[in-house]
């Protein structure tokens, strides 16, 4: 899972800058990586994980940055690791000292765009879908992997996953299962329903035989 999320990137606009650098700073990889497999272990397919991180610099000894990190993670219907960003090592206004929100995809106001790369598909602006079976993961990232970008304060298998193809939904003409798409998008949007447990209906949907 290390080896996962240290590959993870994103491209920041931020003013006149528009660099790519990585999703999660170096020093939180340990902990966010056992925490997640730990709980990604203990879910069921309708589940999600919700990830809150906050990490802290000191300048001087006197002034403290508070940058916060937040996701939200689950195993689609492809057996596909997904991880949808709110915030990716966002700095915190300062006299800020809220607790980070809990973390709900599709939201957030960071200006990231999560890229792809080998073996990690981008689904949106701010999600990714990761192939967690592939060989690549079973080793860690190194800090000079060609056309790869670290910034790391502190350093505190099986066969690739088959994709199964999916009816695109603008082909879908059955009644019924426009209807029951149409329910389930409205309880995504209402919060009811989690986003994994959405893809998995989704995915069910799509993928039943017509009528």
């Amino acid at each position: 899972m290390e080896s996962i999320l240290s590959r993870i990137d994103v491209r920041e606009s931020s003013g006149d800058a528009n660099e790519s650098r990585a999703a999660l700073p170096g020093e939180l990889l340990p902990t966010l990586a056992s925490a997640l497999s730990d709980a990604l272990g203990r879910a069921d397919a309708t589940q999600e994980v919700a990830v809150r991180a906050e990490r802290r610099e000191r300048k001087l000894g006197i002034f403290t940055r508070r940058f916060s990190t937040s996701f939200v993670a689950f195993v689609d219907a492809q057996n596909r690791l997904q991880l949808h960003f709110v915030d990716a090592d966002r700095e915190l206004p300062a006299g800020d000292d809220e607790q980070v929100p809990e973390p709900i995809a599709g939201r957030g106001s960071q200006a990231i765009k999560a890229l792809p790369g080998p073996h990690i598909e981008a689904l949106g602006p701010r999600s990714v879908a990761v192939d967690w079976r592939a060989d690549a993961f079973r080793s860690p990232a190194t800090r000079n992997e060609p056309g790869r970008r670290r910034t790391i304060l502190m350093e505190t298998a099986q066969p690739d996953a088959l994709k199964v193809p999916v009816d695109d939904e603008a082909q879908t003409t059955d009644p019924e299962r426009l209807r029951a798409l149409a329910e389930l998008e409205a309880g995504r949007r209402a919060g009811t329903i989690s986003e994994a447990e959405y893809q998995r209906r989704r995915a069910e949907l799509l993928q039943a035989p017509g009528t």
